[in-house]
C-alpha cells in the first residue's frame, strides 16, 4: 500500500481504483477524476482503513524531485520576449512545458525568457495585469524542453498570481509532454494554482491567502502563510512546509477517501469532517477526495 501511494497516486490513483478502466495518460489529457471512480472505491477504502496508521506514512516522504526541471541554471533560458515594470498581477495558462520563478533581478521590471519561438506562447499585458499562455506544436517538440523564465526583482510583490497547469490534449510523437511551474521565491497577496495534471512547486512562498486546486498533480509549497490555506485535492499529493507553528491554524478537514498527516499526527478521513483549534489565528481548510496531504512546520518552537 506504501508503495501504492507513494508511486502511483499522483499519476495512476484513478487508473488503480478504476481496475484498469481507464489510464492516466487520460487524466492528463484533461479527464475528469471524480467523474470515472466506481463503486471500488469505497472497498478500497475499507481496505486503507485496516492498515495502521504508522506503517501508511512508515518511510513515505513524498518525492518532488523529479516534478520537472527545478535547476536555477540559466543556461539554457534562451532569448528575452517580454519586459514590463508595474505588473501587480500575473496570470500564466501552461499547457506546455515548464514556467519557472526565478527572483533574482534588479530594479523594478520584470522580464521574460523562452527558449522557443514566439508560436510557442502568447503574452497580454493589460493595466498591470501580466498574461502569459503557453502552447506545443508539431514542429520542434524534441530537446530542449520549452522553457520559460520568469525574472522577478528580490522581494517584489504581487496582488494576486494565478497558475492553471493543464496539458493541452493532444500531444505529438517524442514530445515530453509534462507541465509543470515553479518558483524559487514568490510573494503575493493571493496565489491561485489550478493544478489540472502536472505539478506546481513553490520555495520560500510568501503569501498572504493560498488556494490550491489539484484534480491529479503534485503540488509541494514551502514558505509562510499569513491569512489562510484552501485545498481542494481529488487524486493528488500535497506538501506543505510552512513557516512558524501548528498551533497558528485552524484546520477543517473533510474527504471521502484521504490521508492527512499533519505533523507527526496521522488523520484519516473517510466521508467525515474533522475540526481542530478553531481559534487560532490562521485557517487551513482541506477537502481531499483520493489524496494524500503531509503538512510541516518549520519553526515549531516560535
Amino acid at each position: 500500500m506504501n508503495k501504492f501511494i507513494k508511486s502511483c497516486i499522483i499519476a495512476g490513483a484513478v487508473c488503480v481504483l478504476a481496475g484498469g478502466g481507464i489510464t492516466a495518460a487520460a487524466v492528463a489529457m484533461g479527464g475528469t477524476v471524480m467523474d470515472v471512480i466506481p463503486l471500488r472505491l469505497k472497498q478500497w477504502g475499507l481496505e486503507l482503513g485496516q492498515i495502521a496508521e504508522e506503517d501508511f506514512w512508515n518511510n513515505n516522504d513524498f518525492s518532488f524531485d523529479e516534478m520537472g526541471e527545478q535547476t536555477l541554471d540559466l543556461s539554457g533560458q534562451g532569448s528575452q520576449i517580454y519586459s514590463a515594470a508595474g505588473i501587480k498581477s500575473l496570470k500564466a495558462d501552461i499547457s506546455a512545458g515548464g514556467v519557472r520563478i526565478v527572483e533574482d533581478s534588479q530594479g523594478d521590471e520584470i522580464t521574460i525568457f523562452c527558449n522557443k519561438d514566439e508560436s510557442f506562447y502568447e503574452i497580454e499585458e493589460n493595466e498591470g495585469e501580466l498574461l502569459l499562455q503557453t502552447h506545443s506544436k508539431k514542429v520542434n517538440v524534441r530537446n530542449p524542453k520549452l522553457l520559460f523564465t520568469i525574472h522577478v526583482p528580490k522581494d517584489y510583490k504581487f496582488t494576486t498570481v494565478d497558475i492553471k497547469v493543464e496539458p493541452q490534449r493532444v500531444v505529438y510523437k517524442n514530445e515530453d509532454s509534462s507541465v509543470y511551474f515553479s518558483a524559487d521565491g514568490l510573494i503575493a497577496d493571493e496565489c491561485n494554482l489550478d493544478i489540472k495534471a502536472g505539478s506546481a512547486k513553490i520555495g520560500k512562498g510568501n503569501i498572504d491567502t493560498l488556494f490550491i486546486n489539484s484534480e491529479a498533480g503534485a503540488v509541494n509549497y514551502s514558505g509562510n502563510v499569513a491569512n489562510q490555506v484552501s485545498l481542494n485535492s481529488e487524486a493528488s499529493a500535497v506538501k506543505l512546509q510552512l513557516d512558524g507553528k501548528k498551533e497558528d491554524f485552524s484546520y477543517d478537514v473533510s474527504a471521502s477517501l484521504g490521508a492527512v498527516k499533519l505533523e507527526n499526527q496521522s488523520i484519516f478521513v473517510f466521508d467525515k469532517t474533522i475540526t481542530q483549534n478553531p481559534d487560532a489565528p490562521k485557517s487551513m481548510i482541506l477537502d481531499c477526495e483520493v489524496s494524500a496531504v503531509q503538512i510541516t512546520f518549520k519553526n515549531p518552537e516560535l
